[in-house]
C-alpha cells in the first residue's frame, strides 16, 4: 500500500483514536499492541497529517531543551479537534512520559 511512516504517541490511547478518527490514513500492524506507536499511510496523508503527527511524535522525544523554545515560538500547543493530539494541554509539558520517563535535556 506504499511507504509507511512509524511514529510516536503520546499513549497507546492516542493510536486507537487516531486509527478511529482516520482509518484509512492511521493504522497498526500485529505486535505494536500496547506500544504508543502508529503507522501512518504516507501517500494518503495530508500535508496537515503528516506536519502534526511528525511535530506530535518529536515532541514525545526530544528534550526539553528543545522542545521548551518551540512550543513558546509556536505558542503553546494551540486548539486543535484531532483524535490523539494531545494540544490544548500544559503548553510547557511535552506531550509524552512513555516507560521511560518524561523527555530529559
Amino acid at each position: 500500500d506504499g511507504p509507511a511512516l512509524g511514529l510516536r504517541t503520546p499513549d497507546p490511547d492516542a493510536v486507537e483514536a487516531l486509527v478511529a478518527a482516520r482509518p484509512g490514513v492511521f493504522f497498526t500492524v500485529a505486535g505494536y499492541g500496547i506500544h504508543p506507536m502508529v503507522l501512518l499511510h504516507v501517500e494518503r496523508a495530508s500535508f496537515d497529517d503528516l506536519d502534526e503527527a511528525v511535530t506530535d511524535a518529536w515532541l514525545c522525544r526530544a528534550p526539553r531543551r528543545l522542545t521548551g523554545p518551540f512550543l513558546d515560538a509556536a505558542g503553546g500547543w494551540g486548539d486543535t479537534d484531532r483524535p490523539g493530539s494531545r494540544r490544548g494541554v500544559d503548553a510547557r509539558r511535552p506531550p509524552c512520559d512513555g516507560p521511560s520517563g518524561p523527555p530529559q535535556g
